[in-house]
């Protein structure tokens, strides 16, 4: 760009402070919101990218069906690995990790370290993963059992400056481990992110047999394999239902597995015991479409503002073309304005951005790493979107006024005319379209939170809480704790194998007896004790309760809800016979339907059992004036009958609530890119009407002089405006709809968005865009006209 056009923007930039300082907070707020979510993107979508390997990973998980149960198998038994490398052809290469959670690393009482993710797994686990060594032989430093590699960071935590190899660290007070390698630190981009990998076979000195198979072994393996070039992965799943049969005979039927593509886990899969976070694609999508659109609303905003501006630089284009400035130089002046004021926006957004990491990695609840002095994709960003944004934006008045030079610059044609009015007033729509869709989106997402937080679910979740037993307590221990908690005074508790509001399915399938296998139907199951409905606050529509006298000594009777009487066919279900894969049942009561699982799933056809050998939870419903006193008591209780067993305790509320975690961060991103999307257009339109009442003050001069009152003024120059939002609250009706009944069809209970709940959206935009305008009129209405019109 030639020296002399930039000098001559630069000296026009000076005289312009209010334009330049409207266009420049709205593109830096713009820029750098786009720079911290392109790099939030690029951070989700760089899972597992650190890996050479990761197209050719895969993990083995699955189902599992016991019964009325189904598991989601995201870990294996230990022998599935070692086996599928042994008999599949085009594994080459297969590793285990197993977790053992939170562990506390100590080394000779004089430092420790606390790890969330202590990994135990294969030598094999550095074919298959990227995990560079900075001390140690990669082919034999997990060979051994004991044996533990530790990162750069848990290098200098333990042992400062000293030589680690060699050394011993102790988990578990007991279990010494001997340091043969440091890795380098791993990037938070992985899920198998630690600080420690230590030898899978040390778990056999700690009493775990690797080599079992099925309910004699522990499903805690995390199973990947890595398929040699050209493998599908397709020919792996057709040979693991062989390989199980071969280890397990008929139980083989219960397993379900097939390969997952590493590379897919973090936004395919969600389950609890996940080696890691998980991530939403639809969120990185959306976070992409948002700061395409503040960018677009900056660039509309220079638009509009540089084009209106024009008119008021005529005396500085005119005496630039006497001088003998031709029309492409001009032009380069505009653009050379475009790009110095994006460049200074830019730095601003810089600020803005490292300002905003903090409050970004506090709202995902993790650390990115993208700091100013990390991001390499910032510093490449940055100048990309300084050339791409300035030339977007700078393009057009470049264009426009090449095209009408020089007549367009000595006229009034270039400004006035009723195509740039009407290009403003496009413009102007365009922004108010997006500001007020954001909102109506933002809106309607909220209004189903609220519709959330406040469903009658059919059952009672407020102040039960529940108390999960350890695999060690006996069902005595469990019945004995039940009992004493009366003299508590808590007489609403249940012993059962699984609660409504919690995410576990259970599934048994009955169909009447007298009819056809064929119309055998899959229903969900809770299983409790005679109190478990009255603790619950499930309603009885008609029958008996599972505690009532005629019942209570029965084991083989069930209560179903309505759908399940809907779903069988079952004209009078009371004394109805069931056969069941648990065995016979007789219905002896109808509960009301209530939804088990959260609101993006339907009521379920569900059957009540009272009968089990295996207790899990106890649900207690503790009044809300005291809970963690009471819990506390029941905690107190269950170490004096069982002291070598743990008893975890949780809120039912809470458990359901964390089904809508994606949810609440997600309408907090609506909060903040609406009120971003709303002040750049407000900044937009105050820039816009403060040029236009600039240039129509000796009108507003000579009305005032006639007499007119200041309210007429106020409606002749703040009318147009109105009539804008009101064609943009139109205009942006269907696409808000559209986008709000979308995000909602993954809800089977969703919310009706109708133009009511719009029309209040429209009606404050309309208010604020009155205050912008209004004000500026008002105050240019109330200027004595002997002042301007003496000007004039």
């Amino acid at each position: 760009m030639p020296f002399n056009s930039v000098s001559f923007a630069l000296k026009a930039l000076r005289k312009q402070r209010m334009y330049v300082a409207i266009i420049a907070i709205g593109m830096s707020i713009a820029l750098g919101a786009s720079l911290l979510i392109l790099s939030y993107a690029h951070h989700e979508l760089s899972f597992e990218s650190s890996h050479a390997n990761a197209g050719r990973v895969y993990r083995i998980g699955g189902e599992r069906i016991r019964g009325d149960r189904i598991d989601f198998m995201t870990t294996t038994v230990f022998p599935l690995g070692p086996s599928l490398k042994a008999r599949v052809p085009g594994v080459e290469e297969q590793v285990r990790l197993c977790n053992l959670g939170d562990v506390t690393v100590r080394m000779d009482g004089l430092s420790e370290l606390h790890e969330s993710k202590f990994l135990l797994t294969d030598q094999s686990v550095f074919s298959v993963f990227s995990i560079p060594l900075t001390q140690g032989d990669v082919r034999t430093v997990l060979s051994r059992p004991h044996s533990v590699v530790i990162s750069e960071r848990a290098d200098r935590a333990l042992f400062g400056e000293g030589d680690p190899l060699g050394q011993t660290v102790t988990i578990r007070d007991s279990v010494i481990l001997t340091v043969t390698g440091v890795m380098k630190d791993l990037p938070n981009t992985t899920r198998i992110h630690t600080d420690f990998l230590a030898s899978l076979s040390t778990l056999e000195s700690m009493g775990q047999n690797l080599n079992l198979w099925s309910d004699q072994g522990t499903f805690d393996a995390h199973t990947f394999v890595l398929l040699s070039e050209g493998v599908a992965p397709e020919t792996v799943d057709s040979l693991l239902p062989g390989l199980l049969v071969s280890h397990l005979g008929e139980e083989a039927s219960q397993f379900s597995l097939r390969t997952q593509r590493l590379k897919d886990l973090y936004f395919d899969s969600h389950f609890s015991d996940e080696l890691g976070p998980s991530g939403s694609l639809n969120n990185v999508y959306l976070l992409i479409g948002v700061a395409l659109l503040l960018v677009v609303m900056a660039c509309l905003n220079y638009v509009n503002l540089s084009t209106a501006r024009v008119f008021h630089r005529r005396r500085e284009l005119l005496a630039r073309s006497i001088s003998g400035a031709n029309r492409m130089q001009l032009a380069m002046q505009f653009l050379a304005e475009s790009v110095i004021l994006t460049s200074i926006s830019m730095v601003a957004g810089l600020v803005l951005y490292e300002l905003s990491i903090p409050y970004l990695e506090a709202y995902i609840g993790k650390s990115l790493g993208v700091s100013l002095s990390e991001s390499l994709v910032v510093w490449l960003a940055a100048p990309a979107l300084v050339f791409i944004v300035g030339v977007v934006a700078g393009s057009y008045p470049a264009i426009a006024l090449v095209r009408l030079w020089p007549a367009g610059v000595v006229s009034r044609r270039f400004s006035s005319g009723s195509g740039k009015a009407n290009l403003r007033r496009t413009l102007v729509i365009v922004q108010a379209v997006i500001a007020i869709g954001a909102a109506g989106f933002t809106v309607g997402v909220q209004q189903q939170l609220n519709f959330i937080e406040h469903f009658d679910h059919g059952f009672l979740p407020d102040d039960i809480w529940l108390f999960e037993f350890d695999d060690a307590a006996t069902q005595g221990q469990k019945e004995i704790l039940t009992r004493e908690l009366e003299s508590l005074g808590l007489p609403r508790r249940s012993l059962a194998v699984n609660a409504p509001g919690e995410s576990i399915m259970r599934i048994t399938t009955a169909y009447p007896v007298g009819e056809d296998e064929s119309s055998r139907q899959g229903l969900s199951t809770f299983t409790g004790d005679e109190e478990f409905c009255r603790t619950f606050g499930v309603d009885l529509v008609r029958g008996h309760w599972l505690s009532d006298e005629v019942v209570a000594d029965r084991r083989d009777v069930a209560l179903l809800n309505q759908t399940a009487v809907e779903l069988l066919g079952l004209t009078d279900p009371i004394g109805a016979e069931l056969t069941t894969s648990r065995g016979p049942f007789t219905v002896v009561g109808v509960v009301k339907d209530f939804c088990a699982l959260s609101l993006h799933s339907d009521v379920l056809p569900t059957i009540i059992t009272g009968s089990s050998s295996r207790w899990r939870v106890l649900a207690v419903d503790i009044p809300d004036d005291a809970p963690q006193s009471t819990i506390s008591k029941i905690e107190g209780i269950w170490a004096g009958i069982s002291p070598h067993t743990s008893l975890t305790c949780r809120s039912l509320v809470e458990i359901m609530d964390k089904s809508y975690v994606q949810e609440r961060k997600f309408v907090s991103l609506c909060y903040i890119s609406t009120g971003l999307a709303i002040l750049i257009a407000m900044l937009g339109l105050l820039g816009l009407i403060s040029f236009i009442l600039e240039r129509r003050v000796r009108e507003v001069g000579i009305r005032k002089s006639l007499g007119a009152p200041v309210m007429s003024i106020v409606k002749l120059l703040a009318g147009e405006f109105v009539v804008l939002v009101l064609v943009a609250g139109v205009a942006a009706w269907p696409l808000t709809r559209y986008a709000v009944s979308a995000w909602l069809d993954s809800y089977a209970y969703r919310i009706e968005y109708g133009w009511l709940t719009y029309s209040i959206v429209v009606a404050s935009a309309l208010v604020v865009s009155l205050l912008i305008v209004g004000t500026k009129v008002i105050r240019t209405a109330n200027t004595n006209p002997a002042d301007v019109l003496r000007v004039e």
